[in-house]
This record gives C-alpha cells, structure tokens and sequence, in this order.
C-alpha cells in the first residue's frame, strides 16, 4: 500500500523507487510478484510519470499486460475520471517465452466487482459503509501458469 493521495507525490515516487530496488536485489530466477493499492491517480500519472517511466520499465502491469476493457479500479466523479490505483506488477522473466517457470497469463486478468457489495447503482466501487459497501477501489486478479 503506497502513500494516498493525501501525501505528495514524492512519496510515492521514492515508495516505487524502493519496490525497484527490492526487486533489483532478488535473484534473476526469482518470481517477483507484487500487488496491492499503489495510490498513483491518471492525473498524477500524466503529470509525474510514476507508470511509464518508474514502473514499466522493471515490471509487467497488469492494466498494461491485460484486462483491456477496464477503465481502471477506482472512479473520480468530480473529474469523472478512472484510475487504476491497484496494480499487480510482474517481473519480466514471467512473460510468455520468458526464462520463468510460471508466468503471466494476461487474457484471465479481471476486476473482480461482480458482488453487489463491491459495485454501486453508477456502476462505479461501492464505498464502505454499514450498508454493504466494501471499498473504493476495486482489485485486480490475474493467473499465473505453469510452462509445460
């Protein structure tokens, strides 16, 4: 879970900066999965970067790889703007004809937001609430499989 956005960007930036690093220190064989809110909004993308430049060059993105059709996991209606907040990020040796023993498989990654909990009436993530509403963001599922 990144910085919100309620910190400035820089702390994102040096959060992704250390998940590189992280990454940058495991062995080349190992299968580097990472996931979770990353709290990077379109416009803070647009303006800063943070996917294009910090994240895509180390990883596989989910919403880059896959799930073409989304809009993104969470919904700014005073920009009516989609954002993809949650990512899961994949090393590169687990793409397809890749080194790895597992990899990607970028046609099953989806928004799980089937549940009534998880979506609201707009069709947008149902907040949380005592009346049933789970989050603000929805999440991001992908299968990894097995080279034969």
């Amino acid at each position: 879970h990144l910085p919100s956005q309620s910190n400035p960007p820089w702390m994102r930036k040096q959060a992704i900066a250390h998940l590189n690093l992280l990454k940058s220190r495991l062995p080349a064989d190992v299968l580097a999965i990472a996931g979770g809110d990353f709290n990077v909004s379109l416009a803070e993308d647009k303006k800063e970067g943070f996917i294009a430049k910090d994240l895509a060059g180390q990883w596989q993105l989910s919403h880059l790889e896959g799930c073409k059709a989304c809009q993104g996991t969470t919904y700014y209606p005073k920009t009516n703007e989609w954002s993809f907040f949650d990512i899961l990020a994949f090393a590169p040796s687990m793409k397809s004809g890749g080194t790895a023993k597992w990899v990607l498989d970028p046609a099953s990654i989806r928004i799980p937001r089937d549940v009534r909990e998880q979506t609201d009436q707009a069709g947008t993530p149902n907040r949380f609430s005592p009346e049933g509403g789970v989050s603000d963001h929805w999440p991001m599922f992908a299968r990894i499989v097995q080279v034969q």
